[in-house]
């Protein structure tokens, strides 16, 4: 989802201020990437906007974190260097390994019914150069061009006041996007621009401290009610597509996870948990590998992908724990190993 499930923590840049560790992000994440997965079981009664609150978290959590942890830094080629080597070492590695496992099991099993089937040069090609659309794999694209846009943000904060012209480009080009946001294909950013700005501008925001007992009585009302209001579109909006195309959700989403990243007594409990925080870090290898489980866990069990039984759920702890596993003992490596090489080759340390 990366959402992230796209972005987690990495090792900062030199900075005027380091961003303070925010562990409710991680729950949050967490949330987002549990509700991707329990779309794809055949609950009775499920909201068909399920999966698509859980990217949408997705997409606003890339946008807070990298305005949070980049946007109030200093801005040179080098710094733009470390972003993008951070950035491609958290995403490629394991995104192509998945992409390769799913192009293995197409041409493997050419009869079954493989949700994340990838065959033939034109799709292999798009899904490697990040632009393919099968199962999950559609959120990457706008994902990656995102992480293309957002030197521009970076650059018009850092240079405002040498450049006049630098925020008012940002503005303008911004506001042509998302207001023709409806006409853009769905794998475009402009398409899903304003959930990643939304999140990029509530990461600029003031974190003040919430020392008084009125102070942390009303932040406690104020996150419920907005948990309230990420939660609602689950049961106003018919369908995916509608939901996407509401450009104000992507300034609810944003406030949202502002005020949920707030640290509080029943934030700490819900968001920042030891195992919240767990599946948070996992977000991406569960995100990519929790269809690969459900696939061959229902042939194993014998069960029908669109009709629910107990044994689905499981199946869905397990789609949620050997991910885990893999992001600690391949994800995290593959990205350590892809950033220190990159690093190395372009002399960045």
């Amino acid at each position: 989802m990366y959402a992230d499930p796209f972005i987690r923590t990495p090792p900062p840049l030199v900075q005027h201020n380091p961003p303070v560790i925010l562990p409710n992000l991680d729950g949050i994440r967490a949330v987002a990437c549990l509700l991707v997965v329990v779309s794809h079981v055949p609950w009775p009664g499920k909201p068909p906007t399920l999966g698509a609150v859980g990217v949408a978290l997705f997409f606003v959590l890339s946008g807070f974190l990298m305005s949070h942890l980049y946007a109030k830094s200093a801005w040179n080629l080098a710094a733009v260097c470390r972003y993008g080597v951070a950035r491609f070492s958290r995403i490629a590695p394991i995104y192509w390994l998945v992409v390769s496992l799913c192009v293995a099991i197409s041409y493997l099993e050419p009869q079954t019914d493989f949700s994340m089937r990838i065959q033939g040069l034109e799709q292999i090609t798009r899904h490697y150069l990040f632009g393919g659309s099968s199962y999950v794999f559609w959120s990457i694209p706008p994902e990656i061009q995102y992480y293309l846009f957002f030197p521009l943000l970076w650059w018009s904060l850092a240079r405002h006041q040498q450049h006049a012209f630098a925020l008012p480009l940002l503005a303008l080009l911004s506001a042509a996007l998302l207001l023709t946001h409806a006409h853009w294909p769905g794998l475009a950013l402009p398409h899903k621009l304003h959930f990643f700005l939304a999140g990029s501008l509530a990461g600029l925001l003031p974190r003040h401290r919430w020392n008084s007992p009125t102070d942390r009585t009303t932040l406690a009302v104020l996150q419920i009610g907005a948990l309230g209001l990420v939660l609602a579109p689950l049961w106003l909006y018919n369908s995916q597509a509608a939901m996407y195309d509401a450009t104000e959700l992507g300034l609810i989403f944003a406030l949202g996870v502002y005020l949920l990243s707030l640290n509080s007594a029943w934030t700490r409990q819900a968001f920042a948990s030891r195992w919240m925080r767990s599946i948070g870090h996992a977000s991406f290898s569960i995100y990519l590998m929790h269809a690969l489980v459900f696939h061959f866990g229902l042939r194993l069990l014998r069960l029908a992908p669109d009709a629910f039984h107990l044994a689905w759920l499981p199946l869905t702890a397990f789609a949620i724990a050997l991910p885990m596993v893999a992001s600690k003992y391949i994800e995290i490596p593959l990205q350590r190993t892809t950033r220190q090489a990159l690093t190395r080759l372009l002399r960045l340390s």
